[in-house]
């Protein structure tokens, strides 16, 4: 609980220690005592106390007065009153004795009893950094632990979030990689391709002040917005690129700087008419309220910071490098590169086919527009996409009714079950809720099976989808991928 960001901590499974008086209700009215009076005498006498300070000289002395109990002995020695001189305790009118708290829920791990502690981390904490301070936490208190004692992590959030920012990390930057071959390729010219590809990265950074401003972070979203705007980032600087080279190489008696600033004048407003229809695209994401608003506005704000940044980027620094930097090439017409003009030869062969023969080319077109509506029918429609972590949570859940005892029978079942496949590398069950937990908790009619499977080179075969719950009369089992936003709470 000291770890910052930690809300809290639900343990579960084990016997919880608990002192159990007895009372003996006709040997309290026998001393003549009422139950209000037995508690109150109880209670007072489980508390330590401040007895101020002595001096004697040059020192002084600080006194307490020390009256938990440590012992059963020392409940039943806790004075509740005096008649005719004698002391009355708690021994003469109750039994007192070290026990249990009644069970509100069981844990398993691989189907041996466990205690299983759940850490609850606070809203709006960083997980990562949440995950690190327990890490440090539990290495601390492994030497404090009694013989035979030890703490292992069953389950770790991070490792989903370093999988996906690997993923998506790695999409951008191959991304990125394609954007520059390509550029290579049209633009046939080294320095013009180093132009547009350093804005890639200026836009990014300054991107990334933009979302702080906004209250957006690098999560899988924003980064995924970052893959997506990628491939559009750079289309503002290859047109103003272009234009300005084309320009260069028509007028090469002129000044650089002027021909350069009249081609980026030239282009300015068509760029920027055209990178704002863009933004514009992904402002519903800005309306969107509920889970979806929460998941998909990082994505929005990073696409649109990303997208202002590469149109000011082509606006400002790209016409000064290209007015410095770009040299005149090509034997075309318009300097074009040589593999630009044989795209263009095959594609003027292609037009002229398609602009004489009209209706056929219309008929193709509408062909291949039925079977593409058939398998956009057939498409997923799935809200959250398929993650594929390497854990799986299965639910049970029984009615109402049903006692503790019988939901752990039937989710040890599922267990047994679970814990057969050959896939599946270790299982962690909990029923029930934790004994004081507080607050939002599963009933005793639920289980959670954390299942971990082994390592994907390892598995047997591939895994099944994760399905979507169903509705069940008397008892239901549902089985998800574990995920960052799964809670506690249903």
């Amino acid at each position: 609980m000291t770890v910052p960001g930690v809300a809290d901590v639900l343990n579960m499974g084990g016997s919880l220690r608990q002192y159990r008086i007895t009372m003996d209700p006709q040997s309290l009215a026998a001393y003549g005592l009422s139950l209000a009076e037995f508690a109150e005498a109880v209670k007072s006498g489980n508390e330590n106390a401040s007895g101020g300070f002595v001096s004697t000289g040059p020192t002084e002395y600080n006194m307490r007065a020390i009256g938990r109990f440590d012992s059963v002995e020392d409940i039943r020695d806790t004075v509740i009153g005096v008649k005719g001189g004698v002391p009355m305790t708690v021994g003469n009118v109750a039994e007192a004795a070290e026990g249990t708290a009644l069970r509100r829920g069981i844990a398993t791990r691989n189907g041996q009893g466990t205690v299983v502690a759940v850490v609850i981390k606070q809203q709006n904490a960083d997980t990562v950094q949440v995950v690190q301070g327990i890490e440090h936490a539990l290495k601390e208190l492994g030497p404090t632990l009694p013989p035979g004692v030890k703490i292992v992590p069953y389950y770790d959030q991070t490792h989903l979030i370093d999988h996906a920012l690997r993923s998506v990390t790695r999409a951008t930057l191959v991304g990125a990689v394609l954007v520059v071959l390509v550029l290579l390729a049209f633009l046939g010219q080294l320095r013009s391709t180093l132009v547009v590809a350093v804005s890639l990265p200026l836009s990014v950074i300054i991107a990334g002040g933009l979302m702080r401003l906004c209250g957006v972070g690098l999560n899988t979203m924003s980064l995924g917005g970052l893959a997506i705007a990628v491939g559009i980032m750079v289309d503002a600087s290859i047109i103003m690129v272009e234009n300005i080279h084309h320009r260069l190489h028509a007028r090469a008696s002129e000044p650089r700087l002027r021909v350069a600033y009249e081609a980026a004048r030239e282009m300015g407003r068509p760029v920027a008419f055209a990178t704002l229809i863009i933004i514009a695209v992904f402002l519903p994401l800005f309306l969107m309220g509920g889970v979806e608003g929460l998941m998909f506005r990082p994505l929005a704000v990073t696409v649109a910071a990303a997208m202002l940044v590469s149109l000011l980027l082509s606006l400002t620094l790209v016409p000064v490098l290209a007015a410095r930097l770009l040299q005149p090439n090509g034997d075309g017409p318009e300097g074009e590169v040589r593999f630009l003009r044989l795209i263009k030869r095959r594609y003027r062969v292609v037009l002229e086919y398609a602009l004489t023969h009209r209706r056929g080319t219309a008929l193709v077109a509408l062909a291949l527009l039925v079977p593409a509506g058939f398998g956009l029918l057939n498409v997923g429609r799935d809200f959250m996409p398929h993650l594929e972590e390497g854990a799986w949570v299965v639910s049970t859940v029984t009615p109402p009714e049903t006692s503790l005892e019988e939901g752990n029978r039937i989710s040890e079942q599922v267990d047994v079950i679970l814990r057969a496949n050959p896939n599946v590398q270790e299982t962690v069950r909990r029923n029930g809720r934790s004994e004081r937990a507080v607050g939002c908790v599963l009933p005793v009619n639920s289980g959670e099976i954390i299942v971990t499977l082994k390592p994907r080179s390892q598995l047997s075969r591939p895994l099944p989808r994760a399905s979507s719950p169903r509705p069940a009369r008397r008892s239901s089992v549902h089985l998800a991928p574990v995920s960052p936003s799964r809670s506690l709470c249903r």
